[in-house]
C-alpha cells in the first residue's frame, strides 16, 4: 500500500531539485554580496516578509473534493 501516490513523489521530487539550486543560489549570492560589501560596492536591500491569512490548498489528480454540485445562492 502506498501512502504517497506516484504524482505527488514527482512533485515531492521536483520541488527538492528547485530547492537545491534555491539553495546554490543563495549561497552564491552571499558570497557575492560579501564580496560587494568588502569592495564598498553593495546597497541595502529591504526584506519583505508575506504572512497571507488565507491560503488556497492544491489537490492532486488522484484527490477528490466533496461538496454541492449546481448550487445556486440568490
Amino acid at each position: 500500500m502506498e501512502i504517497v501516490s506516484s504524482e505527488d513523489k514527482a512533485a515531492i521530487e521536483k520541488y527538492l531539485e528547485n530547492k537545491v539550486t534555491n539553495d546554490s543560489v543563495v549561497e552564491k549570492g552571499e558570497n557575492n554580496y560579501q564580496q560587494q560589501e568588502q569592495d564598498g560596492e553593495y546597497e541595502d536591500i529591504d526584506i519583505i516578509e508575506f504572512h497571507p491569512t488565507f491560503t488556497y490548498t492544491i489537490y492532486g489528480d488522484l484527490e477528490s473534493i466533496f461538496g454541492y454540485t449546481g448550487l445556486q445562492i440568490k
